[in-house]
Order: structure tokens, then sequence, then C-alpha cells
């Protein structure tokens, strides 16, 4: 369940990024700050993927 929402959180910051990409208004400093969020969210979902459930 934590692999699927982290999913979920990752698919959204990387079409928030693409989103941005496609947005010819924005300036490239905004563009790039949103591909190091989707990065940031492919870290934590490969962390939260890899790790073992607590449970």
């Amino acid at each position: 369940m934590k692999a699927f929402i982290a999913g979920l959180v990752l698919l959204a910051g990387v079409l928030k990024a693409v989103g941005t990409q496609a947005d010819p208004t924005q300036n490239i400093i905004v563009q790039i700050s949103y591909w190091i969020d989707a990065l940031a969210f492919l870290l934590i979902y490969l962390i939260v993927v890899t790790q073992k459930d607590n449970k």
C-alpha cells in the first residue's frame, strides 16, 4: 500500500514537471525546480519501495 501511494505521489510530481515544461511562459529556473522536485519524489519512491515493511 505504501508503494502504491508513493507511486501516485511520484506520478503527480512528474506530471507537474512535464506540465510546467509545456508552458512557455514559465522561466527556466521554475522548470528546473519542478524537475528537481520530480527527482526528489523518485528518490523517496525508491526508498519506500526498497525498504522492508515494518509491521
